[in-house]
C-alpha cells in the first residue's frame, strides 16, 4: 500500500476492528499478502478460507518469515492468540470479515487518489484483452495504472487497487465475477467513472444461473458511479436494454456494427486493419471479436473527452496475453486460446477459423467448457454440431463433458478425423502422432483443463522453431 497509512487511518477505515499488539507496527505496512509461501516485504498477511485451506492455519509459518502484522478473523482468534502470546513484536487487526476489511482498505485508498479517472471492466468474454488495450490506449494520454493479469476477483481486485501509487491520471480495473453478489464488492471499490462491458456470454452460467441474471450481475459495475458515470455498452448485445436500464448517466455504444467502422484488412491470425470515424488503426490481435474489443476502447476515450487517434500506435503494439490468442510460427504453427472458454468463445473462435487459409491441415484440440452446471450436456451438444460444420483435418475433444460435443460432431456426420479421451497422456500421444509439418493446430478450453501443455509437446516432438507475431 503506497503511501503508508497512520494509525488514525486504520481505526477511521476499520473503525470495528480490534487491533492487538504493537499497533504502532500497521504504520509501517507497505503491501498485503495471501500466499503464505510468498510473503512480501512490509507486508501483511491477509489470511482467507479458500477450496483447500484456511489461511488461519498459517500464522505460525507467516511468523516466522518475519511478517508482523495479521488480519484474522473474530471467530478464528481465540485459536490463535495462544500462539500470538508466545511471541512479542506483532500486531493483529481482528475483524468479522477479513475479506470485508481488505475491500474496504482499497475502497478508501482509491478514493485518496480522487484526480485520478477509474475506469472499470466487466463481460462475459475479452475483459483482459480490452483491459490490456485500454491501459495502453490511456497510457499515450497521461500515465495509467491497470491491474495485473486477471486480478479482477473479489480476492484479486483488492490487492490491486491497494498496490496503486499517486501521479496516476488514470487507473484501469478488470472487474470478474462468478458467483452473485461479487459485484457489489467490486463496484464499491472501484466505484468507476467510466465502466465497459464487453458483452454478456454464458461464461459462468452454471453458477450464477442465466444470461439474464448475469446481465443484471454485470450492470452492478456502474451501480454506485452516479449520474455523472459514463457506461460504453455492446450495441448489438441481446442485454443491452437490460443493461441499460435504471442507469442514470451517459451511455456509449461500440460495434462493428455502427456507422464510422470500416474493415480494411483482415490478416487472419496476423491482425487487421480497419477504419473507425476516418482514422485508420492496426491490431495485431486476430478476429472480430479483438476488433469489438478495440472498438470499444476507442468508444471510451471519445466518453473520456480524449482523441483516441493519439493511441493508435499503443493500441498497436498490444500483443496476445497468456493464452488469448496467442499465435506461434513455426515447422507446426499454434494457436492458443486457452485461457477459459465458453460456448460463446468457442464459436467466436469457430468464426476465425472459417476465415482462415492456412497453407497446410488446421487440427483443433477442443477441451472441456467449466462452470456450465444443468446447461453443460446442452452447450456441449451445441459445441460439437458447430464444430461439424467446419472446414478442418481433425477435430479433437478432450475433458469429460467434452464426450457429448464429440458425439455431437459424430451424430453431424463430420467428413475429417474426430477423437475423444479424458486422459491427457492418450490426448498427446493421439495429437502427436496425427499433427505433421505445416499444420495448424488450434487449442482451445477450459483453464481447469491447461491444453497449453500440448505447446512444448509439440515444438519438442516436431523439433520446430518458434516464434511470436
Amino acid at each position: 500500500m503506497t503511501p503508508k497509512w497512520p494509525l488514525r487511518r486504520w481505526q477511521e477505515v476499520l473503525p470495528e476492528a480490534e487491533i492487538i499488539g504493537n499497533a504502532s507496527l500497521l504504520e509501517s505496512v507497505e503491501g498485503f499478502f495471501v500466499d503464505s509461501r510468498k510473503p512480501v516485504p512490509a507486508g501483511m498477511f491477509v489470511p482467507l478460507k479458500g477450496e483447500r485451506a484456511d489461511g488461519h492455519q498459517f500464522f505460525a509459518q507467516v511468523w516466522d518469515t518475519g511478517t508482523k502484522a495479521t488480519f484474522c478473523e473474530r471467530d478464528h482468534w481465540e485459536f490463535i492468540r495462544p500462539s500470538f502470546e508466545q511471541r512479542t513484536g506483532l500486531v493483529v487487526v481482528v475483524v468479522e470479515k477479513v475479506l470485508s476489511a481488505l475491500s474496504a482498505m482499497a475502497g478508501a485508498h482509491l478514493e485518496s487518489f480522487p484526480g485520478t479517472v477509474r475506469v472499470g471492466i466487466t463481460g462475459s468474454n475479452g475483459k483482459t484483452t480490452t483491459k490490456e488495450l485500454m491501459a495502453a490506449a490511456l497510457g499515450a494520454h497521461g500515465p495509467t495504472y491497470f491491474s495485473e493479469g486477471n486480478y479482477n476477483s473479489e480476492i484479486g481486485l483488492p490487492l490491486m487497487a491497494l498496490k496503486m501509487s499517486a501521479g496516476n491520471s488514470f487507473a484501469v480495473f478488470e472487474m470478474g465475477i462468478n458467483h452473485q453478489g461479487e459485484m457489489d464488492s467490486l463496484a464499491a471499490i472501484v466505484q468507476p467513472l467510466l465502466s465497459l462491458i464487453t458483452n454478456i456470454g454464458t461464461a459462468h452460467i452454471g453458477i450464477i444461473g442465466s444470461q439474464h441474471e448475469i446481465a443484471l450481475e454485470k450492470k452492478k459495475i456502474f451501480s454506485l458511479s452516479g449520474s455523472v458515470a459514463l457506461a460504453v455498452l455492446p450495441a448489438t448485445d441481446p442485454y443491452l436494454e437490460v443493461l441499460r436500464e435504471g442507469f442514470d448517466g451517459r451511455v456509449h455504444l461500440f460495434g462493428s456494427s455502427l456507422p464510422g467502422y470500416r474493415l480494411t484488412e483482415d490478416r487472419g491470425l496476423g491482425g487487421s486493419s480497419f477504419e473507425w470515424n476516418g482514422t485508420e488503426y492496426q491490431s495485431s490481435l486476430p478476429g472480430r471479436h479483438n476488433r469489438e474489443n478495440v472498438l470499444a476502447v476507442l468508444v471510451a476515450l471519445e466518453a473520456l473527452g480524449l482523441d483516441p487517434s493519439k493511441s493508435r500506435l499503443a493500441i498497436a503494439q498490444v500483443k496476445a496475453a497468456f493464452g488469448r490468442g496467442q499465435y506461434f510460427q513455426g515447422r507446426i504453427d499454434l494457436y492458443l486460446d486457452c485461457y477459459n472458454a465458453n460456448l460463446d468463445s468457442m464459436l467466436g473462435l469457430f468464426d476465425l477459423v472459417r476465415g482462415l487459409s492456412p497453407a497446410g491441415r488446421t487440427v483443433m484440440v477442443l477441451g472441456t467448457m467449466k462452470e456450465l452446471g444443468a446447461q453443460a450436456v446442452s452447450f456441449h451438444r451445441r459445441l460439437g454440431e458447430a464444430a461439424a460444420t467446419l472446414r478442418v483435418e481433425a477435430l479433437y475433444f478432450f475433458g469429460d463433458e467434452a464426450q457429448e460435443a464429440f458425439q455431437a460432431t459424430v451424430d453431424s456426420n463430420f467428413p475429417g478425423h474426430v477423437f475423444w479421451t479424458a486422459d491427457f497422456s492418450q490426448l498427446e500421444e493421439a495429437l502427436l502422432d496425427f499433427v505433421e509439418d505445416g499444420d495448424l493446430v488450434v487449442l482451445k478450453g477450459s483453464r481447469g483443463v491447461a491444453l497449453e501443455r500440448l505447446q512444448a509437446k509439440l515444438m519438442r516432438a516436431k523439433e520446430a522453431t518458434h516464434h511470436v507475431l
